[in-house]
């Protein structure tokens, strides 16, 4: 997956794993909405995130998202979203 720098919109693109974000530690917005992702990784390095749209995807556990510090909104809708761990 290629993510630019301040914001994207990769909705609907099949992707069925977050990775490579560790390269743009300043992104701020990211949307990936109607994809295949089925776990929520690989965010610890976006400590500027504000906005996470993962709606419409495969998740059905939420976990890992300690260190998003600047995150003020987070879509989860149309997930089969069955557990929640705040560690």
């Amino acid at each position: 997956m290629h993510v630019y720098s301040r914001g994207d919109r990769l909705g609907n693109n099949k992707i069925v794993r977050i990775s490579g974000l560790h390269f743009v530690p300043q992104l701020d917005v990211l949307d990936l909405h109607g994809n295949e992702i089925e776990v929520i990784e690989n965010l610890g390095a976006l400590r500027q995130l504000r906005v996470l749209n993962l709606a419409g995807n495969r998740i059905t556990e939420v976990k890992h998202m300690h260190g998003l510090s600047s995150l003020s909104e987070l879509n989860l809708r149309r997930n089969a979203i069955a557990a929640v761990s705040i560690r």
